[in-house]
């Protein structure tokens, strides 16, 4: 008996054009799409994938109309070849066409037109384990399939967001707790290529949350990250930044702490499950955050504006980013009679995530080194329990991550796609096209 093998999903098996020529409907294996003519026309890169200035969307004063569309090629090299009537032909790769399609297509049978809210899966402590690498996969030369592989389980919507590093070679004491060449700084630089230049301490320096060092003793006193001494509740990094960092790490230099960590996507899930009233104002109620450094001379003060979950420009009902910081908040800053809603919603959100059901706890040692999400991991401490404890920490621009995720993606995929077509492509599509063409 011959095996059945699933055919790829950008696999075309009919196209037909609208009479009026307005709009190309694909059949692909998994699914039935219909395209505007124009946006085909607006989004064709066979001159590139810049623009003159008669070619671009906004300059055009016609609507296209498609005149002629066939299939061409067969497999990864699949072409949807159309012809528009102002001349103008393109030869669009079925795979990319494939992954635009949910974004910008009607799909056939979805009479959908109220969005729900999209809210990735996160994970419970329960059935989770923090996934490990060893710093021998990292340290001297890195693969590019490691590097890949490292994107994918801390950034990806679908991964935990969290990753220990294990194996980690003896610290030179003096310079962790000066925070000159660590080994936090130097792993995340060469994981990622780049690391955060903080405004005060530059870019070489780590920053230390210390129980015993006089200058650390002073940063607790005003900064609740680096009072050892208390109890702190679960946060994101830098939430009274403008655009916060995307990655942090934490290595133990010394001493042991009792740490939390909680998956932002599992608690809204919660959340939803249990309050969908209460949603929307966790996106669209502000707050204020703010800091004052007195740790640096003179004095840096730090605000901003912003949501619990903020989501990606143009997609309101998804999360790309969660920021919280009960510490640093100042007050909700909701229209009067948004008040009482928006309060409860911060309360519940809080109250989930502090749950035991939602709350990962991890006894850190020295030697351990953690890399997070801090656009989807809280994290917190509930108490020292040996001293003398010093931690060193780092973290990567969000722009570095993704540009380097980039990178790696259009690379594995340039053998199948020409460089034009790549360029224009969102992170996460480019993602899934790497998942359908290489597995």
């Amino acid at each position: 008996m011959t095996p059945h093998y699933q055919q790829p999903p950008f696999v075309v098996k009919n196209i037909r054009t609208a009479s009026s020529g307005e709009f190309l409907t694909v059949e692909f294996q998994d699914g039935t799409f219909t395209f505007h003519s124009q946006w085909l026309h607006d989004a064709q890169v066979e001159d590139g994938p810049y623009k003159q200035v008669g070619d671009t969307y906004t300059y055009k004063h016609h609507m296209a109309e498609i005149t002629e569309a066939s299939i061409a090629g067969q497999g990864t090299k699949t072409t949807l070849d159309v012809t528009w009537n102002d001349g103008k032909t393109a030869q669009f790769p079925s795979v990319w066409l494939r992954v635009h399609a949910p974004l910008v297509a009607k799909r056939e049978g979805d009479e959908t037109t109220h969005q729900a809210w999209k809210i990735p899966q996160g994970w419970l402590p329960d059935s989770f384990s923090i996934p490990e690498i060893s710093y021998s996969e990292v340290f001297p030369k890195i693969s590019d399939t490691t590097k890949l592989h490292i994107y994918e389980t801390l950034v990806h919507e679908s991964f935990p967001g969290l990753l220990k590093i294990t194996d980690l070679p003896e610290p030179v004491p003096e310079a962790e707790r000066k925070g000159e060449n660590t080994i936090v700084h130097n792993l995340l630089k060469h994981m990622f290529g780049s690391i955060f230049v903080h405004p005060r301490r530059g870019g070489d320096l780590t920053y230390n949350i210390a129980s015993h060092f006089e200058r650390d003793v002073k940063k607790g006193l005003a900064v609740p990250n680096y009072n050892t001494k208390n109890f702190l509740m679960p946060h994101a990094d830098q939430a009274f930044y403008n655009v916060p960092t995307r990655l942090a790490g934490l290595y133990i230099l010394e001493g042991e702490s009792d740490n939390t960590f909680v998956s932002a996507p599992a608690v809204l899930r919660t959340f939803k499950d249990e309050s969908p009233e209460l949603v929307e104002p966790l996106f669209t109620s502000p707050m204020t955050l703010g800091r004052a450094g007195h740790l640096y001379s003179p004095t840096q003060f730090q605000a901003t504006v912003s949501t619990v979950a903020t989501p990606p420009p143009g997609f309101p009902n998804e999360v790309y980013r969660f920021r919280w910081h009960p510490h640093y908040v100042g007050s909700l800053l909701t229209p009067f009679d948004q008040f009482n809603k928006t309060l409860i919603a911060h309360r519940k959100f809080q109250e989930i995530m502090i749950r035991d059901t939602h709350t990962l706890r991890v006894r850190l040692r020295p030697g351990d080194l953690y890399i997070m999400d801090n656009y989807k991991i809280f994290h917190g401490r509930e108490n020292v329990v040996k001293e003398p404890r010093t931690a060193v920490g780092q973290s990567v621009p969000d722009q570095v991550v993704i540009d380097r995720w980039r990178e790696l993606l259009a690379e594995k995929l340039l053998p199948v796609l020409e460089e034009r077509w790549l360029v224009h492509v969102p992170l996460m599509q480019l993602y899934e096209m790497d998942k359908i063409i290489n597995g």
